[in-house]
């Protein structure tokens, strides 16, 4: 092998060999591409010629590359060889045995577990909170407030719901309470007709009260059943009824000398409905009771009147567990007060102002519990303990709509025909009885006739 001294006298200008350290590195330089000598004659072309001599004579090495020479180990006790030892113990020790920085920095858990329990206390606890679901019609939004009741609805509850189910005349203890509140003790003048029944109650003179025309609901009677054919009228619930009564029904509402309060309790509230849509400029309030909807294009039309041709204030009190308010095509457009008073269908028939939350009112109207009990109003009262929820517009919209394109269009052709079948009916049997009474009435003066003429007969001739 050649020394450094012999490559330095083989090349007479070397590039400075650098000084290298023990264990030092050594980055090559880049190796300079090889140029191919083309040989060439006039008017041809030949391919480069490389040859083992043309490659290695045409590298310059005087510059480009710096040779290393090769190491020679120093002695034993060397400075170099010292100090290699040094450093090499030195890296070793730090990399067997860490020092304390470097564990608190990798392994340190309380410095984790401070940070956290920094982040868990920065959280805080948030709460969804969701409403009740509301069925709701159109712009039938429930009110937020508690809705007021009317201590005059208790009244017409009372009137509407009993005294109108009672017929012509009135009990004493009706009269005796109806005088307390300034109306008159019985009704004024009263209408009856198939599937119709009301009556006028006026107010005295010193009272000043408004007239009140309060309608009847239907009375389960299988021998009369007018009422149950009105309820099941194919163009709305009561309407044909309403209508033959329409003219006596204008008679009193000019025998009341002004506006009056329509009050219906069932078929009631669907027959006061129909006389505020015919007069909707002499009635002054509609409140209605467990009641019916009726026609829509009614409704719609009442709802286009302005304000001031059309009354002052519709309120429908329905309840919970009852169908009946579900039938029909459309309520007047009006307040809605929901009472909660259960589940059963028997809510229909509940006085729903005959509660323990409105015994103060009630108080007040005379309406005590003797009273209530003379007047048979207590056997029906209703336990909601005041909770009533108002919409502006009847909510059960879809129930309606179904319950009224599925029952009564649909089967309105049943009712139709059976209503018919039995006019019919009655018209025959009113035919039949007025023949046999005639046929009758002929047959005696006959017989009573010939029974004169024999007499005489007899006397003449002894």
């Amino acid at each position: 092998m050649a020394t450094g001294e012999r490559i330095q006298k083989k090349w007479p200008n070397p590039a400075p060999t650098p000084r290298v350290r023990p264990l030092g590195l050594q980055t090559p330089r880049e190796v300079p591409k090889l140029q191919p000598q083309v040989q060439e004659t006039p008017g041809s072309r030949s391919m480069p010629s490389y040859s083992a001599g043309d490659r290695l004579s045409r590298i310059d090495f005087s510059a480009q590359f710096p040779i290393q020479p090769k190491l020679i180990t120093g002695a034993p006790q060397d400075k170099y060889e010292q100090e290699a030892d040094y450093q090499e113990a030195k890296v070793s020790q730090k990399i067997g045995s860490p020092d304390a920085s470097i564990q608190s920095k990798l392994f340190s858990s309380p410095q984790i577990q401070r940070k956290i329990q920094a982040q868990e206390q920065s959280f805080t606890t948030v709460s969804l909170q969701t409403k009740p679901l509301t069925i709701q019609r159109d712009n039938g939004d429930r009110t937020d407030t508690q809705p007021e009741i009317k201590s005059e609805d208790i009244e017409y509850e009372i009137i509407g719901h009993r005294f109108a189910y009672q017929g012509d005349t009135l009990p004493a203890a009706a009269g005796d309470w109806l005088a307390t509140r300034g109306y008159q003790r019985n009704w004024t003048l009263t209408i009856r007709g198939e599937g119709f029944f009301m009556g006028l109650l006026m107010p005295v003179e010193t009272g000043g009260r408004t007239p009140i025309l309060a309608f009847k609901g239907t009375t389960p009677d299988w021998v009369d059943v007018s009422d149950i054919l009105a309820d099941l009228d194919p163009v709305a619930i009561g309407f044909t009824a309403f209508k033959r009564q329409q003219k006596k029904v204008a008679e009193a509402i000019a025998t009341a000398g002004g506006k009056v309060d329509v009050v219906g309790h069932s078929l009631g509230g669907a027959l006061a409905q129909h006389a505020a849509s015919a007069f909707p400029n002499k009635v002054r309030r509609v409140v209605t009771f467990q009641a019916p909807a009726i026609n829509r294009i009614q409704s719609y039309m009442f709802g286009k009147l302005d304000a001031s041709e059309r009354p002052e204030e519709v309120r429908h009190h329905i309840a919970t567990g009852d169908i009946v308010d579900v039938a029909g095509g459309k309520h007047l457009a009006g307040d809605v007060l929901l009472h909660q008073v259960g589940s059963s269908p028997t809510s229909h028939t509940k006085y729903l102002l005959n509660s323990d939350a409105f015994k103060d009112q009630r108080d007040a109207l005379g309406l005590t519990d003797e009273m209530l009990e003379e007047l048979g109003v207590a056997e029906h009262k209703a336990n909601h303990k005041g909770k009533v929820e108002e919409f502006e517009e009847y909510p059960y919209w879809f129930r309606q709509i179904l319950t009224e394109w599925g029952g009564r269009t649909i089967l309105g052709a049943v009712p139709g025909v059976l209503l018919s079948a039995y006019r019919g009916a009655q018209k025959i049997g009113r035919g039949v009885a007025t023949g046999a009474s005639y046929v009758g009435d002929k047959i005696a003066s006959g017989a009573s006739s010939i029974y004169d003429s024999t007499r005489n007969l007899l006397k003449n001739l002894f």
